[in-house]
């Protein structure tokens, strides 16, 4: 009968302080108030835990800590962490809130953000933005939980771990590419456009002229790469208008697209946009834009 009344066994190893392991079949568990440290590789592979609470006395979170933990949905960072690792939630590809109770990381747009460094460490599942706050992607495993992502204007973010290609979404490491030449482009003069490519160039004067584009916006942009050209379009009454901005032109229409663009931002009429275009010699290759029929 004693049996019966046995307190059951817990799932995690506890040793001076660090966590360093978990039973790879526990279904939950409660991290013990008094844990300083999680130590590395301590959750790998448990694949049924679905939420995890770092108590506040947690200081660090080491490498590997919560790898492959696919079917984590929720996490909660106590006050007193201090370190995380960049690979401490790779794989968590369930992983659908972050909440930071620490001083030291915020989350923003679903991403894990280092307020000193301003590294982003890790990201939830499914689409997220990157705060113009980020300076950095801490490592090519940072960005291996999500599946969509897009960048605040005025981001800082100029380089690439390497190998991230290797762990991430095709279409996020696309789109970080993409904002990594932007910024590039914003550091560098214009007129000094040699390394940087007509994309890059066409994304920094829509992003000086405050202009953002996408389906809900005045402006959108298609790349057409068998004419190595960009094609922008802008909402205009009645119909729209649409500029072919050739690629091998770039050094001549980044001088001229300003004025065009300033004046699309100001909301000018159909009428002044195109007078406008023809006046910067931009070339105009609809004036009819289908989208904004």
């Amino acid at each position: 009968m004693l049996g019966l009344f046995q307190k059951s066994k817990s799932p995690l190893t506890i040793n001076d302080g660090v966590l360093e392991k978990c039973d790879k079949n526990a279904l939950s568990v409660e991290i013990p108030d008094g844990v300083k440290k999680i130590g590395s590789s301590a959750f790998q592979d448990c694949s049924l835990l679905k939420e995890i609470v770092i108590p506040n006395s947690v200081q660090k979170i080491s490498f590997w800590a919560f790898d492959n933990c696919v079917s984590l949905k929720s996490v909660v960072i106590g006050s007193g962490v201090e370190e995380i690792s960049d690979t401490a939630f790779f794989r968590c590809t369930s992983l659908e809130k972050i909440e930071s109770k620490s001083p030291n990381f915020i989350v923003e747009g679903g991403c894990l953000i280092a307020k000193k460094s301003k590294a982003l460490l890790t990201t939830q599942k499914g689409s997220v933005c990157v705060s113009s706050s980020v300076r950095k992607i801490s490592d090519r495993y940072s960005l291996s939980n999500c599946s969509k992502i897009t960048f605040e204007q005025g981001g800082k973010i100029t380089a690439i771990p390497v190998y991230l290609e290797m762990k991430a979404n095709e279409d996020v490491y696309e789109a970080l590419k993409a904002e990594v030449s932007k910024n590039k482009a914003k550091k560098q003069k214009l007129s000094d456009v040699a390394s940087v490519s007509a994309g890059a160039i066409l994304s920094v004067l829509l992003e000086q002229a405050g202009l953002k584009q996408g389906e809900d916006e005045k402006v959108s942009v298609i790349e057409c790469k068998d004419e190595k050209s960009h094609h922008l379009f802008v909402e205009a009454e009645p119909c729209g208008l649409e500029i072919r901005l050739l690629d091998s032109r770039a050094s001549s229409w980044k001088k001229t697209l300003p004025d065009f663009l300033k004046a699309v931002a100001s909301g000018a009429s159909f009428e002044e946009l195109l007078k406008n275009a023809k006046e910067q010699k931009l070339e105009i290759a609809g004036k009819k834009a289908e989208r904004f029929h």
